[in-house]
């Protein structure tokens, strides 16, 4: 089993510390619905790093955040892990070429999975609302969100900022 080292961890913690930054400075719409980008450092963590990296993130980012605004409900925190999860496997599929469609795709799946999916039968159970209400009104406000996160994750790919870091990733991220 490979080990992390402390430039891993403290790498790995300044992302989940970006993520609760997000997560905290969010418009909220109603009980069930929020405009929030916490999600970019998750799926980045996990392009990055790998499925277990973006696992951790996702999960302790959204533990922190939660705690801090509303209380954590352990079915939502299905979710982030899932944002730490599912990336790293689409990449395999979707970008082979890293383009914007490759980036769209992965990023897109993961928050219909995720938020679309997961996070509107979590709310059901939580609130006690009717699943296909729910997300007839979630859906449009999420494709947006991912839009605007997949811009985001797209151009940072783009800047060179994700071989500045892998370059000079611990020998325990290697795969």
């Amino acid at each position: 089993m490979k080990k992390f080292n402390t430039r891993g961890l403290v790498f790995l913690a300044m992302m989940a510390a970006i993520s609760v930054v997000l997560g905290v400075y969010k418009i909220p719409i109603g009980d069930s619905l929020r405009i929030t980008f916490m999600n970019i450092p998750i799926i980045l963590a996990s392009l990055w790093f790998g499925p277990f990296a973006g696992m951790a993130v996702g999960l302790s980012a959204d533990f922190i955040a939660a705690n801090l605004t509303t209380g954590w409900y352990p079915p939502l925190a299905l979710t982030p892990v899932l944002f730490g999860l599912l990336p790293w496997l689409l990449k395999h599929i979707f970008l082979k070429k890293q383009s914007f469609a490759g980036f769209l795709a992965v990023v897109l799946m993961t928050n219909i999975a995720g938020t679309m999916l997961w996070s509107t039968y979590a709310l059901t159970l939580l609130l006690g609302l009717n699943y296909f209400t729910l997300l007839t009104v979630r859906v449009p406000l999420y494709l947006g969100i991912a839009l605007v996160e997949t811009v985001c994750i797209y151009y940072l790919s783009k800047s060179g900022l994700d071989r500045i870091i892998l370059s000079n990733r611990p020998k325990w991220w290697l795969r």
